[in-house]
């Protein structure tokens, strides 16, 4: 096992501030075990290794404190694979998900920066947060505001990380992560290509919200990625559920620079209060300049498609379900009733399962419905096709407009 005990300095003011507590907590959910010596403080047992130990010192005042936290620091790091004086500064941390940003570029060859380009990369990333906070709580194409529900908490709580040198410049932030006892994710099936999307999904919907929001901040970048890859950005606009905004593209574009050959890189450091990352998203993404550029055309795209939303409300005459089959998700198509352009139209979507199941309780019990999303059709039309469906719910008979239309 590789260690840096002769070569590596940590401060030792920094290393007399490590508790215990943060160094048995990070051990514990990296597989080392715990006993408790006759003599002494606590010793950590490697999960793989037999001959590697970490003996803790016992109490705040031991004088070989600072010593004994080195030594534990350069162990876990070892085991980890990654540099003691990095690992030291994530376990000062609180509790979080540690959001690297890195700009590779010729203005950033020397770990410096341009004090305005600077300032865009740590704008940039209190950006994506924020909005990444926006989709954890209501996905869309595009945000007017974001001081609504838990996303200023959120970022309130968000803290600036010490810049990192290498081969580039790193900005970090730190999003602080709430341990939930009664969600691990030990229920999180095993993942395939196939059911990569339902994991995730399921991974989001299960985690508190603080975690949320970085989960669905790797899901939207992995996305993007993807769709650059394979030369199709045209459905951006079909996936605001994993976290792609217009907001999040234009923050993102920021980062464009003169240098064709820069890269930008994105990944998170995963809190270990929070285990179980789905496969996918425990790895970082990484932009090249051209894809850089590209996003703020997807950002323009996508506040032009949000900007042609519109509501639709009416009485439901018509539903056919399509069940779920191998690749293929379930599929509920609604068609109702609805004035558009001052005439009474048909108009049918395509809902979730479980928004198909309310859905089907509102028809049962003859209330109008009301969805969001894109129209499409001609004047002459029988049917139009609303395409993007949004916030989808059945109105109660005490929220029912004027004007609504009956479905004879």
């Amino acid at each position: 096992m590789k260690t840096w005990s002769m070569v590596v300095e940590l401060p030792t003011a920094l290393l007399r501030s490590l508790t215990t507590a943060q160094v048995r907590l990070f051990a514990a959910r990296s597989g080392w075990s715990s006993r408790t010596a006759k003599r002494g403080g606590p010793v950590l047992n490697h999960p793989t290794d037999g001959l590697t130990q970490i003996h803790l010192p016992s109490s705040d005042s031991d004088p070989d404190y600072a010593f004994r936290m080195r030594d534990a620091v350069i162990k876990l790091a070892s085991s980890e694979k990654r540099e003691p004086a990095a690992l030291l500064h994530d376990l000062l941390l609180p509790a979080a998900d540690i959001l690297h940003i890195r700009l590779r570029s010729h203005d950033a060859s020397n770990g410096t920066l341009p004090i305005d380009l600077g300032v865009k990369l740590f704008q940039a990333g209190q950006q994506v947060l924020t909005y990444a906070a926006c989709s954890a709580q209501e996905p869309r194409a595009f945000y007017r505001t974001t001081t609504a529900g838990r996303v200023p908490q959120f970022m309130n709580r968000c803290l600036m990380g010490q810049s990192r040198n290498g081969d580039g410049y790193t900005a970090t932030f730190a999003a602080p992560v709430t341990p939930d006892l009664q969600k691990t994710f030990a229920d999180l099936p095993p993942t395939d290509d196939a059911t990569a999307n339902e994991v995730e999904s399921l991974a989001v919907s299960a985690a508190p919200f603080e975690r949320q929001v970085t989960l669905t901040l790797m899901r939207a970048v992995h996305t993007l990625k993807t769709a650059f890859e394979q030369g199709d950005t045209s459905g951006m606009a079909k996936h605001t559920d994993q976290g792609i905004s217009a907001n999040l593209c234009d923050a993102l574009a920021e980062l464009s620079v003169a240098d064709q050959r820069a890269e930008v890189d994105i990944g998170v450091g995963w809190s270990k209060a929070l285990p179980r990352v789905p496969f996918r998203l425990r790895h970082g993404v990484t932009f090249a300049q051209p894809e850089i550029v590209l996003l703020s055309a997807v950002g323009k795209e996508l506040k032009r498609i949000e900007h042609r939303r519109q509501v639709v409300v009416g009485p439901i005459t018509g539903l056919h379900a399509k069940p779920a089959e191998l690749f293929d998700p379930f599929q509920g198509d609604v068609t109702v009733i609805a004035v558009v352009s001052g005439q009474k139209r048909s108009v049918r979507f395509t809902l979730s399962e479980e928004e198909y199941k309310q859905a089907c309780n509102g028809h049962r019990d003859r209330l109008p419905v009301s969805v969001s999303g894109i129209l499409s059709g001609e004047a002459s039309s029988s049917i139009f096709r609303l395409t993007l469906p949004k916030g989808f719910k059945v109105v109660a008979p005490s929220a029912q407009p004027e004007g609504v239309p009956s479905g004879s």
